[in-house]
């Protein structure tokens, strides 16, 4: 009976000291390691979606180790060292033999498989790590990232298990070409049975696609670029420029915010629209694609009238002196120079496309939408050169505004023993101090948004493209078609 109760007593301790989560407003936190320590909101965000794409990161390091994987067993039949068996054959005696032999220099590939495994796990117990923190918040990162991961790779593992992705092909042969290095062979001592055999596993032109791989990281890098900017947007708006409000301090916030959901956020996804849709489901139906793109002008334009206006408001309640001069910066006449680009833009828009009727396969109006193309990639990219100069700009303010304010109240012996860091005035923005860089970082995001979105209408293929007919084969349109054209 004393065993029991001492038991019990164990038992009850062990569940009063039972591991629980955190709370959910709970940021502060060491990570890992003792210099990843984690003080601050922003510095919570961006390990939030490091975290995310850590575990986007897994599933690609396991497609890839997959990838190698298959593409050894395919290398091994090909250059005759195994035959492939047929499982599904009734007559076991025509089964060919395996030989269980390798080629010399196979212990580099199983270096290599050995290091690219080793990744994989090492990236496993990291995030298993996270996971112990106990922390709400990551744990939502890691569940957000798996399924982020599943959804962007899902149709490559599917193919890869129907036999539909051939590893020493696909990719532009790469598996094929790190065997071959490893083993220090030439593609030229492959056998004939060899160049047989691959051109019996040839894929059809629509597995000559882009690979699945390519179009998910193309489709997901512009939008989470976005979205991290955003994040250091938002943070560096509260920290350095009073946040968001409607007096002489702080409206200058919503003009940031505003103009940047109208290039990055709007714009960018109008520009992805016909070659990688928000929604990838809607990439076959043009009349629901035509309806995307036009809402996103509509919230474009939106944001660009409030941002402006917030700006006007700036400028107006603050006093016409330094650094609250109108019209003086490489940012404002940029910024002009792109509203006035835009607003051309959606003019020259409405009389293509809704204010003028064009036969079908009119080569006019191919070349008319090869320059609305053209205009639309220009706006978006004068829109982040906006942006940017826009953060240069204002952090110079700030800093002179700063030092200003802190060497006021020095003598000059105080200034000359002091250093531009410390001058960080009432507001603690000094040249090397962690509210600068949020600016850098959040240029530096800009051209990842911009390089990232380029690359994808660089090379994915448009959704709506299509073939002109020649002028023989032309045929009148009829009412009907002309009313649903327009």
């Amino acid at each position: 009976m004393q065993h029991m109760n001492s038991g019990m007593s164990n038992m009850n301790s062990t569940e009063s000291s039972g591991a629980t989560f955190s709370s959910w407003d709970s940021y502060r936190l060491r990570l890992l390691f003792s210099s990843w320590d984690i003080t601050k909101p922003w510095q919570f965000a961006l390990t939030f979606f490091a975290v995310m794409l850590a575990v986007v990161f897994y599933h690609f390091l396991e497609c890839v180790t997959g990838c190698f994987e298959k593409g050894m067993i395919l290398y091994l039949h090909e250059i005759q060292v195994a035959a492939p068996v047929d499982s599904e054959s009734s007559d076991l005696t025509k089964l060919p033999t395996i030989v269980y032999s390798r080629p010399k220099g196979w212990a580099t590939v199983k270096i290599l498989y050995g290091l690219l495994c080793a990744c994989k796990f090492a990236l496993t117990l990291f995030l298993m790590l996270i996971a112990m923190t106990l922390n709400p918040s990551l744990f939502l990162a890691l569940f957000v990232g798996y399924l982020l991961g599943d959804f962007l790779f899902c149709d490559y593992k599917l193919n890869v298990l129907m036999g539909g992705h051939h590893p020493l092909q696909d990719h532009g042969g790469i598996v094929r070409k790190l065997l071959q290095m490893s083993l220090c062979v030439n593609s030229s001592q492959q056998s004939h049975e060899a160049n047989e055999l691959l051109e019996a596993h040839k894929v059809t032109s629509t597995d000559q696609m882009m690979p699945i791989v390519a179009v998910g990281t193309l489709w997901v890098l512009p939008r989470v670029f976005s979205l991290i900017y955003l994040v250091v947007l938002l943070v560096w708006i509260v920290e350095t420029q009073g946040g968001f409000g409607f007096d002489a301090s702080t409206v200058f916030g919503w003009h940031a915010l505003l103009m940047s959901f109208f290039v990055t956020l709007f714009t960018n996804e109008a520009v992805l629209t016909y070659t990688a849709p928000l929604f990838p489901q809607l990439a076959n139906h043009v009349k629901y694609l035509k309806s995307f793109h036009s809402l996103c002008h509509i919230l474009s334009l939106t944001s660009l009238i409030l941002g402006l206006v917030a700006i006007v408001s700036y400028k107006q309640l603050n006093p016409a002196e330094f650094p609250f001069f109108t019209m003086y910066s490489p940012h404002s006449w940029l910024g002009v120079c792109t509203v006035a680009l835009w607003g051309c833009q959606l003019l020259f828009s409405l009389w293509l496309f809704v204010l003028t009727t064009w036969p079908v396969g009119s080569t006019t109006k191919q070349g008319l939408l090869a320059l609305h193309h053209f205009l639309g990639h220009v706006c978006f990219a004068m829109g982040l050169a906006t942006c940017a100069t826009g953060l240069q700009g204002m952090q110079s303010s700030d800093l002179a505004e700063s030092s200003s304010s802190s060497s006021s109240s020095m003598t000059s012996t105080d200034f000359s023993n002091s250093t531009m860091t410390d001058m960080g005035g009432d507001m603690g923005y000094g040249p090397h101090s962690t509210k600068a860089q949020l600016a850098s970082a959040a240029s530096i995001l800009l051209l990842a948004i911009g390089i990232s979105t380029f690359a994808a209408l660089k090379f994915l293929p448009r959704q709506t493209k299509k073939s002109i007919p020649p002028a023989d084969q032309y045929q009148p349109a009829s009412e009907s078609e002309l009313l649903h054209e327009a």
